[in-house]
C-alpha cells in the first residue's frame, strides 16, 4: 500500500508494534482527545500509569467522536473530568489571539 508517497510496505513491522513504554512517564493528563471508540480494550487495559481524560462539553452535548464517558472507565488508573459549557477546540481563539501579541 502507497499512502501519500510512502510505501506502507517498507515499514519496519517488528520496531512499529514494539513497546514505546517509556519508564519515565507516571501519569498522563489528555486534553479532549478524539475518537475514543477506536480504542480497543486490550490496549486500553495495558495502559498502567495513571490517566485524567479532561473532556470539554458535557456527553450529552458533544459528538459521539470525543464521548469519553465509557471509554475511560475501562482505564485501570483512568479519570474522566468533564469541562462543561464549551467544546472542542474552543482553546483555539485563545491561541490565535496571543499569536497576535
Amino acid at each position: 500500500m502507497n499512502a501519500s508517497g510512502l510505501d506502507l510496505n517498507t515499514i519496519d513491522e517488528a520496531r512499529y508494534e514494539s513497546s514505546s513504554l517509556d519508564p519515565r512517564v507516571g501519569a498522563v493528563v489528555s486534553i479532549d482527545p478524539a475518537l475514543p471508540q477506536t480504542l480497543k480494550a486490550d490496549g486500553l487495559s495495558a495502559v498502567t500509569v495513571a490517566t485524567r481524560i479532561v473532556q470539554l462539553g458535557e456527553t450529552e452535548t458533544i459528538p459521539e467522536g470525543l464521548q469519553w464517558d465509557k471509554v475511560a472507565m475501562q482505564l485501570a488508573k483512568g479519570e474522566r473530568v468533564v469541562v462543561p459549557n464549551t467544546y472542542h477546540f474552543a482553546f483555539f481563539r485563545n491561541a490565535v489571539v496571543l499569536a497576535k501579541l
